[in-house]
């Protein structure tokens, strides 16, 4: 029997065995792929750039770090100092070739730490060309239990060895030294020269790149260089001034607009006499209601009232007065919560000039019939385009106040001492001014009143959420829908601060629907004067 044989020559179709051809090794033939592999042919002159330039020479370039053409450039870039093999060059598919931070070499001695081992302590593939290491033999003593005590107890990365107290170490001296079967404790441990203190808890699930140990990322790696530390934490603090902004922007996050202060008002006759004719405001609209409001507008009252909004402008721009008069209530009690409204305006300076008190800084004092006390400037202040500048109240606790208004509900700071506090939601609005009582008692009577600002409606339940975990007591009314008839539906959430002053937050969409300024607003409210036989 004659086996077939290739050869170039036809003649030879069939061509008997010898001894020399049954012992010679069998030929190999490739296709024309595995040739292609092997000498590296494709579309480009290599697979990958940079991909094999082992014959190539050294750039100088890159050398002084002045090489502009990075992986395309036709030289070798040599970087220095790789302790591991590559993984992917292991299995030809490392595509950054002379770029590559790790090493291009079969070498058993450096080769990448084996998964499975590392985090299961078992291998399954009996040819692992990775290294197994025995997991006591990466953990090291823990230089500050030996020192006398190490602040990560338990979670700690390295090890915690009780040892026995030298005690001729504790005399002075130990012939035996760094050798010695006992503990030499050191309590003055110095702090290794330009090593940087990474902040981070160990994770054992995870496992170095860099040095191979479990417990650390490689960006948290100890046997980094000094440099590359600094660097790691230059990113960490970038990571924290990230959180800080975050906490800022989450502080707010409630964009808002100050609206209007709520008086209660016994005589509503003498108090519109007093708005109109001397402080010059003007009607804004007048609505009455049958039954007490959800979100105690008129206060702990069920029965009927009315509202007046009274100011300067309309509601949208201009901040106003909310005039709330409950009929059969002849008087209310007034507590020293509330110190005064700030109006700076030329026109009405004039207007009271006669009639209040002058201040030792040049302002009027006027006091409307409920003893609501009004100081009134002149008009040189260039931040306010419209006259009512300042709403100021008095708090027990000034430091508990300076914690709730910037924190909880995001307003600004713009002046700060151990007396009082100016906040505000924005240039040119109204501002709050909380001021700290000297040594009397806060008393907040009958006559209290509240300050209401508006913020998109989506932002009310974050707000009573947020305040809410704070402290369940800041929450007076939870989010509650008030109709009031022939006009819009409003939502609005109640909040107390740490001295029980009244916060209202509306829905903007809404407010601005309802808050339409109604030129029949003035004869309206003369009508329900005329009306009234609830003062006879």
């Amino acid at each position: 029997m004659y086996p077939y044989i290739p050869n170039e020559d036809p003649s030879f179709s069939q061509t008997p065995l010898t001894i020399e051809m049954l012992l010679a090794e069998p030929p190999t033939y490739l296709t024309d792929v595995e040739e292609m592999l092997i000498e590296q042919r494709g579309m480009r002159e290599l697979p990958f750039p940079g991909m094999d330039k082992s014959g190539r020479g050294v750039c100088l370039k890159n050398e002084v770090k002045a090489c502009t053409m990075g992986a395309l450039c036709p030289l070798r870039h040599i970087i220095k100092d790789k302790q591991v093999v590559c993984k992917h060059w292991l299995r030809g598919l490392c595509k950054k070739g002379d770029q590559c931070e790790f090493l291009h070499e079969y070498d058993l001695s450096r080769m990448p730490e084996c998964f499975f081992f590392s985090k299961y302590l078992a291998c399954s593939n009996r040819e692992c060309p990775f290294r197994h290491i025995d997991p006591e033999s990466k953990i090291k003593d823990c230089p500050w239990y030996d020192r006398g005590f190490c602040r990560h107890g338990p979670y700690c990365k390295n090890r915690h060895r009780r040892r026995v107290i030298c005690p001729f170490y504790l005399l002075g001296f130990c012939l035996d030294g760094p050798l010695c079967k006992f503990s030499h404790a050191s309590f003055d441990l110095p702090l290794v020269e330009a090593q940087p203190k990474l902040n981070f808890r160990p994770n054992y699930g995870v496992t170095c790149h860099n040095c191979h140990e479990r417990g650390h990322k490689a960006t948290h790696c100890p046997h980094l260089p000094a440099q590359t530390q600094l660097s790691q934490i230059d990113a960490t603090k970038l990571k924290q001034y990230a959180s800080q902004a975050q906490e800022q922007q989450r502080r707010n996050i409630f964009p808002a607009r100050a609206l209007h202060y709520v008086f209660r008002v016994a005589d509503r006759e003498a108090s519109y006499k007093f708005y109109t004719e001397i402080l010059g405001m003007k009607v804004l609209r007048h609505e009455e209601f049958e039954e007490g409001c959800k979100g105690d507008c008129n206060g702990p009252y069920d029965n009927l009232w009315s509202k007046t909004m009274i100011g300067y402008g309309d509601e949208d721009e201009h901040f106003v007065l909310e005039l709330t008069y409950n009929y059969g209530i002849s008087s209310y009690q007034l507590g020293n919560d509330f110190k005064a409204i700030h109006i700076n305006s030329d026109k009405i300076f004039d207007l009271v000039k006669s009639k209040g008190c002058i201040n030792q800084d040049g302002t009027i004092s006027i006091k409307d019939p409920d003893e609501h006390c009004f100081c009134i400037g002149k008009g040189d202040v260039k931040e306010f385009k419209y006259p009512v500048t300042k709403v100021s109240v008095n708090v027990k606790n000034l430091k508990e106040s300076k914690e709730f208004w910037p924190d909880l509900l995001g307003m600004t700071v713009e002046k700060d001492d151990e007396n009082a506090c100016l906040l505000s939601y924005g240039p040119g609005q109204c501002k709050l001014e909380l001021n700290q009582l000297k040594d009397a008692q806060l008393e907040r009577k009958t006559a209290f009143g509240r300050i209401a600002f508006s913020t998109p409606t989506e932002n009310l339940k974050m707000i009573e959420d947020v305040v809410g975990a704070k402290n369940k007591n800041f929450i007076q009314t939870s989010l509650v829908s008030l109709e009031t008839p022939g006009k819009a539906t409003v939502s609005v959430v109640i909040l107390r601060d740490p001295n029980d002053h009244e916060i209202c937050f509306v829905g903007q969409e809404g407010f601005e629907h309802l808050s339409k300024t109604d030129p029949n607003a003035d004869r309206a409210i003369q009508e329900a004067i005329k009306k009234d036989g609830s003062r006879k």
